[in-house]
């Protein structure tokens, strides 16, 4: 289009790991913002920087991580929502062609920064002065790099626009080196089924927390880690030994004698892999269940309880994703009355965590 120019890599652009390898043909690119979309929850509002854009068919520019002049409140509250991974599938859902992060960090060797499960689009960043050569050309408002990111970094402006007569076509060809994570799944049966093992099943109920955290941040993009912070530690108490701890103790409880004796249904107890790097094994969990029992996922599961970052209740007990079927907004609301927690209930079910690889699956999950 405007601009005719052949990248070089390392200096220019990078391929991030969780790209999708093959040859792709020239197509428009759109600006989104921070490509962010969260939903509203207590007082504080929804973010959405797709919001009256088409972006269908198109490369998707975004600018990495997050605006820098948010208050305390909703930069904790966007946070979750601001890992690449997430931002990747939320283009994705949105038809997206393919990713493009504007930014000067890791540009000079391709590492590992983390996976998807399924790796559906190209993916790549650039370098600020290459968007800047881009937005130079651009029949838009903004001409310079520097006024666009002071905007958006301000809230000023949250609305993307369209790169006019711009493209991009990219081959990409990526060899990964493979290790094995390992899912830890418990199940507990009702007596009855026991019994009666030629009885028509019942649909069971998936408790789950995953079990992987972040190390020392070396593998996986997800680490928050400042400069001074590097290579230390990254304690894992809050996310994810607080979810473990709940699977455990629900596993723990529904196996005594007496609760066992009153069980309905089956209930499988799960840690998962891989769940900062791209809800590896519950995506695995889901998708092999077919090959294995010879039945659809939700034929076989009622719904799902995600234990992602218990850590320490203070104000309330945030709920996600009861908009993925409409019994829990009036179940939240009878276990909010029988236990006096407060909830604070969010609707979206498209989360950064392993409860997504089960309502993929079409089961409900929060």
């Amino acid at each position: 289009g405007r601009l005719e120019a052949s990248l070089k890599r390392g200096e220019e652009y990078q391929v991030l790991s969780y790209s999708k390898s093959g040859e792709f043909p020239a197509a428009p690119l759109i600006f989104a913002g921070y490509g962010l979309k969260a939903p509203a929850v207590d007082k504080l509002a929804a973010f959405d920087s797709y919001k009256d854009l088409d972006v269908s068919g198109k490369w998707v520019v975004v600018l990495d991580y997050l605006p820098g002049q948010l208050d305390k409140e909703m930069k904790q509250h966007l946070l979750s929502y601001s890992r690449a991974q997430h931002k990747v599938t939320v283009a994705k859902n949105n038809k997206a062609a393919g990713v493009i992060f504007v930014t000067d960090m890791g540009l000079k060797d391709l590492k590992f920064e983390g996976s998807l499960s399924e790796s559906t689009l190209p993916v790549i960043k650039i370098s600020t002065k290459v968007f800047n050569k881009l937005l130079e050309k651009s029949d838009g408002n903004y001409k310079s790099y520097t006024k666009l990111e002071k905007d958006f970094d301000t809230l000023k402006a949250n609305t993307g626009f369209v790169l006019n007569s711009q493209y991009l076509a990219a081959k990409i060809d990526l060899l990964h080196n493979k290790s094995i994570g390992r899912n830890i799944i418990g199940k507990l049966m009702p007596k009855t089924m026991v019994k009666t093992p030629k009885r028509k099943p019942t649909k069971a109920i998936l408790i789950g927390a995953h079990g992987d955290h972040l190390g020392r941040g070396e593998v996986g993009g997800s680490s928050l880690a400042r400069s001074h912070e590097k290579n230390n530690i990254h304690y894992g108490a809050d996310d994810n030994a607080s979810g473990v701890a709940g699977v455990l103790e629900l596993a723990h409880y529904f196996s005594s004698t007496k609760n066992l004796e009153n069980l309905k249904k089956p209930i499988y107890f799960a840690v998962w892999s891989g769940e900062e790097i791209g809800v590896l094994g519950s995506n695995y969990f889901a998708k092999s269940w077919k090959t294995e029992y010879k039945t659809d996922f939700s034929a076989s599961f009622e719904a799902s309880l995600n234990m992602d970052m218990i850590g320490r209740l203070r104000d309330k007990l945030q709920i996600q994703g009861i908009g993925s079927a409409k019994e829990w907004s009036g179940l939240s609301e009878e276990v909010g009355l029988i236990s006096g927690v407060p909830l604070a209930l969010t609707s979206d079910p498209y989360l950064p965590t392993d409860a997504m690889s089960f309502y993929l699956a079409e089961v409900p999950s929060i």
